[in-house]
Protein backbone atom coordinates (compact mmCIF):
# COMPACT_ATOMS: atom_id res chain seq x y z
CA UNK A 1 0.00 0.00 0.00
CA UNK A 2 1.23 3.44 -0.85
CA UNK A 3 1.61 5.71 2.16
CA UNK A 4 0.17 8.57 0.14
CA UNK A 5 -2.84 6.68 -1.12
CA UNK A 6 -3.41 3.40 0.78
CA UNK A 7 -6.29 2.18 -1.35
CA UNK A 8 -6.66 -1.21 0.32
CA UNK A 9 -6.84 0.36 3.79
CA UNK A 10 -9.45 2.85 2.61
CA UNK A 11 -11.53 0.01 1.18
CA UNK A 12 -11.42 -1.77 4.54
CA UNK A 13 -12.52 1.45 6.28
CA UNK A 14 -15.43 1.57 3.83
CA UNK A 15 -16.15 -2.05 4.73
CA UNK A 16 -16.32 -0.94 8.37
CA UNK A 17 -19.03 1.46 7.24
CA UNK A 18 -20.93 -1.47 5.74
CA UNK A 19 -20.81 -3.06 9.18
CA UNK A 20 -22.23 0.12 10.74
CA UNK A 21 -25.07 0.20 8.20
CA UNK A 22 -25.59 -3.50 8.85
CA UNK A 23 -26.54 -2.59 12.42
CA UNK A 24 -29.73 -1.18 10.92
CA UNK A 25 -30.12 -3.57 7.99
CA UNK A 26 -29.89 -6.79 10.02
CA UNK A 27 -32.93 -5.73 12.06
CA UNK A 28 -34.91 -4.32 9.14
CA UNK A 29 -34.54 -7.52 7.12
CA UNK A 30 -35.24 -9.68 10.20
CA UNK A 31 -38.13 -7.50 11.38
CA UNK A 32 -40.98 -9.84 10.49
CA UNK A 33 -39.18 -12.86 11.92
CA UNK A 34 -38.41 -10.97 15.15
CA UNK A 35 -42.13 -10.29 15.53
CA UNK A 36 -42.69 -14.03 15.98
CA UNK A 37 -39.98 -14.20 18.67
CA UNK A 38 -40.92 -11.12 20.72
CA UNK A 39 -44.66 -10.90 21.49
CA UNK A 40 -44.67 -7.12 21.99
CA UNK A 41 -46.62 -4.32 20.33
CA UNK A 42 -45.58 -2.90 16.96
CA UNK A 43 -44.34 0.21 18.76
CA UNK A 44 -42.00 -1.75 21.03
CA UNK A 45 -40.89 -3.88 18.11
CA UNK A 46 -40.12 -0.73 16.10
CA UNK A 47 -37.93 0.53 18.94
CA UNK A 48 -35.49 -2.29 18.16
CA UNK A 49 -34.76 -0.45 14.90
CA UNK A 50 -35.09 3.17 15.98
CA UNK A 51 -33.14 3.17 19.24
CA UNK A 52 -29.88 3.52 17.29
CA UNK A 53 -31.26 6.63 15.56
CA UNK A 54 -32.22 8.09 18.94
CA UNK A 55 -28.66 7.63 20.19
CA UNK A 56 -27.35 9.33 17.06
CA UNK A 57 -29.68 12.30 17.47
CA UNK A 58 -28.70 12.81 21.12
CA UNK A 59 -24.99 12.05 21.05
CA UNK A 60 -23.82 12.73 17.48
CA UNK A 61 -21.61 15.74 18.16
CA UNK A 62 -20.65 14.56 21.65
CA UNK A 63 -19.36 11.30 20.21
CA UNK A 64 -17.34 13.25 17.66
CA UNK A 65 -15.53 15.08 20.45
CA UNK A 66 -14.73 11.86 22.30
CA UNK A 67 -13.47 10.22 19.10
CA UNK A 68 -11.04 13.12 18.66
CA UNK A 69 -9.92 12.82 22.30
CA UNK A 70 -9.65 9.06 22.79
CA UNK A 71 -8.17 8.53 19.33
CA UNK A 72 -9.62 7.53 15.99
CA UNK A 73 -7.90 4.14 15.91
CA UNK A 74 -8.90 3.15 19.45
CA UNK A 75 -12.49 4.26 19.01
CA UNK A 76 -12.92 2.56 15.65
CA UNK A 77 -11.42 -0.75 16.77
CA UNK A 78 -13.31 -0.66 20.07
CA UNK A 79 -16.58 0.03 18.24
CA UNK A 80 -16.03 -2.81 15.77
CA UNK A 81 -15.17 -5.41 18.41
CA UNK A 82 -17.88 -4.28 20.85
CA UNK A 83 -20.36 -4.15 17.97
CA UNK A 84 -19.44 -7.74 17.10
CA UNK A 85 -19.96 -8.88 20.71
CA UNK A 86 -23.34 -7.15 20.86
CA UNK A 87 -24.43 -8.80 17.61
CA UNK A 88 -23.37 -12.17 18.99
CA UNK A 89 -25.53 -11.56 22.07
CA UNK A 90 -28.46 -10.57 19.84
CA UNK A 91 -27.99 -13.73 17.78
CA UNK A 92 -29.04 -15.76 20.84
CA UNK A 93 -32.43 -13.95 20.75
CA UNK A 94 -32.20 -12.87 24.40
CA UNK A 95 -35.08 -11.42 26.45
CA UNK A 96 -36.50 -8.18 25.04
CA UNK A 97 -34.91 -5.94 27.70
CA UNK A 98 -31.47 -7.46 27.02
CA UNK A 99 -31.96 -6.96 23.28
CA UNK A 100 -32.91 -3.30 23.83
CA UNK A 101 -29.93 -2.71 26.13
CA UNK A 102 -27.60 -4.22 23.53
CA UNK A 103 -29.16 -2.08 20.78
CA UNK A 104 -28.69 1.04 22.90
CA UNK A 105 -25.00 0.27 23.34
CA UNK A 106 -24.84 -0.58 19.64
CA UNK A 107 -26.00 2.98 18.91
CA UNK A 108 -22.78 4.27 20.49
CA UNK A 109 -20.64 1.90 18.42
CA UNK A 110 -22.52 2.98 15.28
CA UNK A 111 -21.68 6.61 15.98
CA UNK A 112 -18.01 5.85 16.62
CA UNK A 113 -17.67 4.00 13.31
CA UNK A 114 -19.52 6.58 11.21
CA UNK A 115 -17.43 9.40 12.68
CA UNK A 116 -13.99 7.79 12.80
CA UNK A 117 -13.99 5.86 9.51
CA UNK A 118 -14.86 8.70 7.08
CA UNK A 119 -12.50 11.07 8.89
CA UNK A 120 -9.68 8.56 8.50
CA UNK A 121 -10.55 8.06 4.82
CA UNK A 122 -10.30 11.81 4.25
CA UNK A 123 -6.95 11.96 6.07
CA UNK A 124 -5.42 8.91 4.38
CA UNK A 125 -6.54 9.60 0.80
CA UNK A 126 -4.58 11.85 -1.54
CA UNK A 127 -6.05 15.21 -2.57
CA UNK A 128 -6.45 13.91 -6.13
CA UNK A 129 -8.57 10.90 -5.13
CA UNK A 130 -10.28 12.21 -2.00
CA UNK A 131 -13.53 13.13 -3.78
CA UNK A 132 -13.89 9.60 -5.19
CA UNK A 133 -13.21 7.92 -1.86
CA UNK A 134 -15.69 10.19 -0.06
CA UNK A 135 -18.20 9.33 -2.80
CA UNK A 136 -17.45 5.67 -2.16
CA UNK A 137 -18.00 6.16 1.57
CA UNK A 138 -21.36 7.81 0.86
CA UNK A 139 -22.67 4.52 -0.61
CA UNK A 140 -22.13 2.47 2.57
CA UNK A 141 -25.75 2.60 3.70
CA UNK A 142 -27.30 1.81 0.32
CA UNK A 143 -24.85 -1.00 -0.45
CA UNK A 144 -25.31 -2.65 2.95
CA UNK A 145 -29.10 -2.53 2.75
CA UNK A 146 -29.18 -3.80 -0.83
CA UNK A 147 -26.81 -6.66 0.03
CA UNK A 148 -28.66 -7.63 3.20
CA UNK A 149 -32.04 -7.47 1.45
CA UNK A 150 -30.71 -9.68 -1.33
CA UNK A 151 -29.49 -12.68 0.70
CA UNK A 152 -30.94 -12.00 4.17
CA UNK A 153 -34.40 -13.55 3.75
CA UNK A 154 -32.91 -16.81 2.46
CA UNK A 155 -30.49 -16.96 5.40
CA UNK A 156 -33.31 -16.35 7.90
CA UNK A 157 -35.49 -19.00 6.26
CA UNK A 158 -32.67 -21.54 6.39
CA UNK A 159 -31.12 -20.79 9.80
CA UNK A 160 -33.66 -18.82 11.83
CA UNK A 161 -34.22 -15.22 13.06
CA UNK A 162 -30.85 -14.90 14.81
CA UNK A 163 -28.76 -15.91 11.82
CA UNK A 164 -28.18 -12.43 10.35
CA UNK A 165 -27.05 -11.18 13.76
CA UNK A 166 -24.52 -14.02 13.95
CA UNK A 167 -23.21 -13.26 10.46
CA UNK A 168 -22.93 -9.59 11.35
CA UNK A 169 -20.99 -10.43 14.51
CA UNK A 170 -18.45 -12.42 12.50
CA UNK A 171 -18.18 -9.68 9.87
CA UNK A 172 -17.47 -6.99 12.49
CA UNK A 173 -14.81 -9.17 14.12
CA UNK A 174 -13.04 -9.83 10.81
CA UNK A 175 -12.97 -6.14 9.83
CA UNK A 176 -11.76 -5.26 13.33
CA UNK A 177 -8.86 -7.74 13.12
CA UNK A 178 -7.80 -6.48 9.68
CA UNK A 179 -7.83 -2.85 10.83
CA UNK A 180 -5.97 -3.76 14.02
CA UNK A 181 -3.00 -4.81 11.90
CA UNK A 182 -3.36 -2.31 9.04
CA UNK A 183 -4.48 0.96 10.61
CA UNK A 184 -1.54 3.20 11.62
CA UNK A 185 -1.32 3.84 15.35
CA UNK A 186 -1.03 7.60 14.90
CA UNK A 187 -2.99 8.34 11.74
CA UNK A 188 -4.61 11.34 13.45
CA UNK A 189 -3.38 13.29 16.47
CA UNK A 190 -5.68 13.22 19.50
CA UNK A 191 -7.17 16.23 21.25
CA UNK A 192 -7.40 16.89 24.98
CA UNK A 193 -10.41 15.29 26.69
CA UNK A 194 -13.14 17.97 26.84
CA UNK A 195 -14.93 18.99 30.02
CA UNK A 196 -18.73 19.09 30.22
CA UNK A 197 -18.77 22.85 29.62
CA UNK A 198 -16.37 22.49 26.68
CA UNK A 199 -18.65 19.85 25.13
CA UNK A 200 -21.61 22.26 25.32
CA UNK A 201 -19.55 25.17 23.94
CA UNK A 202 -18.26 22.99 21.10
CA UNK A 203 -21.82 22.02 20.22
CA UNK A 204 -22.78 25.68 19.98
CA UNK A 205 -19.71 26.48 17.88
CA UNK A 206 -20.41 23.57 15.51
CA UNK A 207 -24.06 24.55 15.02
CA UNK A 208 -23.04 28.14 14.34
CA UNK A 209 -20.21 27.20 11.97
CA UNK A 210 -21.13 27.52 8.28
CA UNK A 211 -18.31 25.05 7.58
CA UNK A 212 -18.79 22.32 10.18
CA UNK A 213 -22.60 22.35 10.09
CA UNK A 214 -23.18 22.93 6.35
CA UNK A 215 -22.88 19.26 5.24
CA UNK A 216 -25.11 18.15 8.12
CA UNK A 217 -27.88 20.67 7.45
CA UNK A 218 -28.07 19.71 3.78
CA UNK A 219 -27.96 16.04 4.82
CA UNK A 220 -31.08 16.56 6.94
CA UNK A 221 -33.11 17.45 3.83
CA UNK A 222 -31.68 14.40 2.02
CA UNK A 223 -32.49 11.94 4.80
CA UNK A 224 -36.01 13.30 5.22
CA UNK A 225 -36.72 11.95 1.73
CA UNK A 226 -34.52 8.98 0.76
CA UNK A 227 -35.73 6.22 3.10
CA UNK A 228 -39.29 7.58 3.29
CA UNK A 229 -39.73 7.44 -0.49
CA UNK A 230 -38.34 3.89 -0.74
CA UNK A 231 -40.67 2.87 2.10
CA UNK A 232 -43.89 4.59 0.99
CA UNK A 233 -43.65 4.71 -2.81
CA UNK A 234 -44.51 1.04 -3.64
CA UNK A 235 -48.30 1.35 -3.11
CA UNK A 236 -48.35 4.29 -5.55
CA UNK A 237 -46.78 2.45 -8.49
CA UNK A 238 -47.98 -0.49 -10.58
CA UNK A 239 -47.37 -4.09 -9.54
CA UNK A 240 -44.81 -4.50 -12.34
CA UNK A 241 -42.92 -1.40 -11.19
CA UNK A 242 -42.79 -2.68 -7.62
CA UNK A 243 -40.79 -5.72 -8.70
CA UNK A 244 -38.63 -4.06 -11.38
CA UNK A 245 -38.37 -0.31 -10.71
CA UNK A 246 -38.21 -0.06 -6.90
CA UNK A 247 -35.06 -2.25 -6.56
CA UNK A 248 -33.36 -0.10 -9.22
CA UNK A 249 -33.84 3.19 -7.35
CA UNK A 250 -31.13 2.77 -4.67
CA UNK A 251 -28.87 1.31 -7.37
CA UNK A 252 -29.36 4.51 -9.44
CA UNK A 253 -28.24 6.49 -6.40
CA UNK A 254 -25.12 4.35 -5.91
CA UNK A 255 -24.13 4.47 -9.60
CA UNK A 256 -24.57 8.25 -9.97
CA UNK A 257 -22.64 8.82 -6.74
CA UNK A 258 -19.61 6.80 -7.86
CA UNK A 259 -19.57 7.93 -11.50
CA UNK A 260 -21.05 11.33 -12.34
CA UNK A 261 -20.76 12.57 -8.76
CA UNK A 262 -17.10 11.58 -8.36
CA UNK A 263 -16.19 13.09 -11.76
CA UNK A 264 -18.02 16.38 -11.21
CA UNK A 265 -16.44 16.82 -7.79
CA UNK A 266 -13.10 17.28 -9.56
CA UNK A 267 -14.34 20.49 -11.21
CA UNK A 268 -17.27 21.70 -9.08
CA UNK A 269 -17.28 22.69 -5.43
CA UNK A 270 -19.05 20.07 -3.32
CA UNK A 271 -21.74 22.39 -1.98
CA UNK A 272 -22.56 23.51 -5.54
CA UNK A 273 -22.97 19.90 -6.63
CA UNK A 274 -25.27 19.31 -3.64
CA UNK A 275 -27.42 22.19 -4.90
CA UNK A 276 -27.39 20.80 -8.46
CA UNK A 277 -28.51 17.41 -7.14
CA UNK A 278 -31.32 19.01 -5.15
CA UNK A 279 -32.33 21.08 -8.20
CA UNK A 280 -32.60 17.98 -10.41
CA UNK A 281 -34.57 16.28 -7.65
CA UNK A 282 -36.88 19.31 -7.45
CA UNK A 283 -37.47 19.12 -11.21
CA UNK A 284 -38.39 15.45 -10.84
CA UNK A 285 -40.75 16.30 -7.97
CA UNK A 286 -42.46 18.93 -10.14
CA UNK A 287 -42.86 16.32 -12.88
CA UNK A 288 -44.53 14.00 -10.37
CA UNK A 289 -46.85 16.81 -9.26
CA UNK A 290 -47.81 17.28 -12.92
CA UNK A 291 -48.71 13.61 -13.19
CA UNK A 292 -45.58 12.55 -15.12
CA UNK A 293 -44.81 9.50 -12.97
CA UNK A 294 -42.71 7.55 -15.46
CA UNK A 295 -39.79 5.23 -14.55
CA UNK A 296 -37.26 7.73 -15.96
CA UNK A 297 -38.56 10.40 -13.57
CA UNK A 298 -38.14 8.12 -10.56
CA UNK A 299 -34.68 7.00 -11.68
CA UNK A 300 -33.65 10.63 -12.30
CA UNK A 301 -34.88 11.51 -8.81
CA UNK A 302 -32.69 8.90 -7.16
CA UNK A 303 -29.72 9.60 -9.43
CA UNK A 304 -30.00 13.22 -8.27
CA UNK A 305 -30.01 12.07 -4.65
CA UNK A 306 -26.83 10.13 -5.46
CA UNK A 307 -25.17 13.45 -6.36
CA UNK A 308 -26.31 14.92 -3.04
CA UNK A 309 -25.04 11.80 -1.29
CA UNK A 310 -21.49 11.86 -2.68
CA UNK A 311 -21.00 15.63 -2.56
CA UNK A 312 -22.29 15.93 1.01
CA UNK A 313 -19.52 13.68 2.32
CA UNK A 314 -16.97 15.29 -0.01
CA UNK A 315 -17.94 18.70 1.41
CA UNK A 316 -16.68 17.71 4.87
CA UNK A 317 -12.92 17.69 4.11
CA UNK A 318 -13.38 20.42 1.50
CA UNK A 319 -14.87 22.87 4.02
CA UNK A 320 -12.99 21.65 7.12
CA UNK A 321 -9.22 21.31 6.98
CA UNK A 322 -8.42 19.76 10.39
CA UNK A 323 -9.26 16.22 11.52
CA UNK A 324 -11.00 17.63 14.61
CA UNK A 325 -13.33 19.79 12.51
CA UNK A 326 -13.93 16.93 10.09
CA UNK A 327 -14.87 14.63 12.98
CA UNK A 328 -17.37 17.19 14.25
CA UNK A 329 -18.80 17.60 10.77
CA UNK A 330 -19.18 13.81 10.51
CA UNK A 331 -20.82 13.81 13.94
CA UNK A 332 -23.24 16.48 12.73
CA UNK A 333 -23.97 14.39 9.63
CA UNK A 334 -24.77 11.40 11.81
CA UNK A 335 -26.95 13.52 14.09
CA UNK A 336 -28.96 15.18 11.32
CA UNK A 337 -29.08 11.96 9.29
CA UNK A 338 -30.62 10.05 12.17
CA UNK A 339 -33.05 12.91 12.78
CA UNK A 340 -34.10 12.91 9.12
CA UNK A 341 -34.44 9.13 8.96
CA UNK A 342 -36.55 9.16 12.14
CA UNK A 343 -38.89 11.98 11.04
CA UNK A 344 -39.07 11.50 7.27
CA UNK A 345 -41.38 8.48 7.05
CA UNK A 346 -43.87 9.61 9.76
CA UNK A 347 -44.12 13.11 8.24
CA UNK A 348 -44.57 11.74 4.72
CA UNK A 349 -47.24 9.34 6.00
CA UNK A 350 -49.19 12.28 7.45
CA UNK A 351 -48.81 14.33 4.26
CA UNK A 352 -49.93 11.40 2.09
CA UNK A 353 -52.91 10.95 4.41
CA UNK A 354 -53.89 14.57 3.81
CA UNK A 355 -53.20 14.90 0.08
CA UNK A 356 -52.46 11.45 -1.34
CA UNK A 357 -49.63 10.99 -3.85
CA UNK A 358 -49.37 14.77 -4.58
CA UNK A 359 -48.53 15.17 -0.90
CA UNK A 360 -45.52 12.84 -1.33
CA UNK A 361 -44.29 14.79 -4.36
CA UNK A 362 -44.97 18.11 -2.61
CA UNK A 363 -42.90 17.10 0.42
CA UNK A 364 -40.04 16.14 -1.89
CA UNK A 365 -40.18 19.54 -3.57
CA UNK A 366 -40.21 21.42 -0.26
CA UNK A 367 -37.27 19.40 1.12
CA UNK A 368 -35.16 19.79 -2.05
CA UNK A 369 -35.77 23.53 -2.24
CA UNK A 370 -34.97 23.73 1.48
CA UNK A 371 -31.63 22.01 0.86
CA UNK A 372 -30.73 24.48 -1.90
CA UNK A 373 -31.69 27.45 0.29
CA UNK A 374 -29.78 26.14 3.34
CA UNK A 375 -26.54 25.73 1.37
CA UNK A 376 -26.98 29.15 -0.25
CA UNK A 377 -27.34 30.86 3.14
CA UNK A 378 -24.34 29.04 4.66
CA UNK A 379 -22.21 29.77 1.57
CA UNK A 380 -22.98 33.49 2.02
CA UNK A 381 -21.94 33.23 5.67
CA UNK A 382 -18.64 31.62 4.68
CA UNK A 383 -17.96 34.47 2.24
CA UNK A 384 -18.48 36.99 5.06
CA UNK A 385 -15.82 35.19 7.14
CA UNK A 386 -13.14 35.64 4.45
Amino acid sequence: MSKKNPIALILVLWAAGLGAAGQFAKVSVSFEALGSVYPVSDTYLGLIVSVISVMGIIFGLTAAQFVSSIGFRKMLLGALFLGGVLSAIQATLPPYWVLMLSRTLEGITHLAITIAAPTLIAVLSSAQNRAFFMALWSTFFSVAFATMAWFGPQVIQAFGPGSLFALHAGYMAVIGVVLYFWLPKHAVATQAMPSASEIIQRHIRAYRSPREFAPALGWLFYTLTFVSVLTLLPPHVTEAQRTTLIPLLPLASIVSSLTVGALLLRIIQAYRLIQIGFAIGAAAAIALLMGIATPIVYISLFAALGLVQSSSFAAIPQLNKTADSQALANGGMSQMGNLGNSLGTPIMLVVIGWHGFPGLAGMLLVCFLGGILAHSILAQQRLKQL
